[in-house]
């Protein structure tokens, strides 16, 4: 009974020692359309993360919420517990990009109905830094290891449990003002 209660007492320690994956935003205005970005974390060195920079807004007689992306990139790896990057904040980009998209697609046989003009009302004097990760797209192994198959080890403020799998998403809003 006594080697019992030991035992149970050393798995609770085991998994109680157990670290919670971090990731930490912080963003600098460095100029009046430019941020840098330091990501700090503790995620294993070259663990690869895709990171967005989006502003949120509304399309006309649509309810969805969709991103005029400021920034993307799916394989930002993790050196030193950091990532840094650099995006520079240009609204007229991505809406010229969707309203080019927009036309394109009226020239389809069966244009989407959802390609509604933007709602100018509803887009937002913020931007949304996302850093996410997927273990499918994981390649270095001795990441793998301890992240486990699937992310069966991930945990943390950020961690989303899949039917098959885990992932990770933490989001950052941080002001900017929209301009037209």
């Amino acid at each position: 009974m006594k080697n019992i209660g030991i035992y149970l007492i050393l798995i609770l320690l085991i998994t109680s020692c157990k670290k919670d994956f971090e990731i930490n935003i912080t963003p600098k205005k460095i100029s009046k359309k430019k941020f840098k970005t330091i990501i700090k974390t503790n995620f294993p060195e070259n663990t690869i993360f895709s990171i967005t920079v989006e502003r949120l807004y509304q399309r006309k007689n649509n309810p969805n919420i969709y991103g005029g992306t400021h920034f993307f990139s799916r394989e930002f790896p993790v050196k030193n517990g950091e990532i840094e990057f650099s995006f520079e904040v240009n609204d007229k980009e991505w809406i010229k990009y969707y309203n080019e998209h927009r036309e394109d697609d009226k020239r389809n046989e069966f244009p989407n109905k959802e390609l509604t003009e933007i709602d100018f009302k509803f887009i937002k004097d913020s931007l949304e830094i996302s850093v996410f990760y997927n273990p499918i797209f994981e390649r270095d192994e001795n990441v793998k290891k301890i992240i486990g198959e699937n992310g069966k080890n991930l945990s943390g403020k950020g961690t989303i449990e899949l039917e098959n799998e885990k992932i990770f998403r933490i989001t950052k809003s941080i002001y900017s003002k929209f301009e037209k």
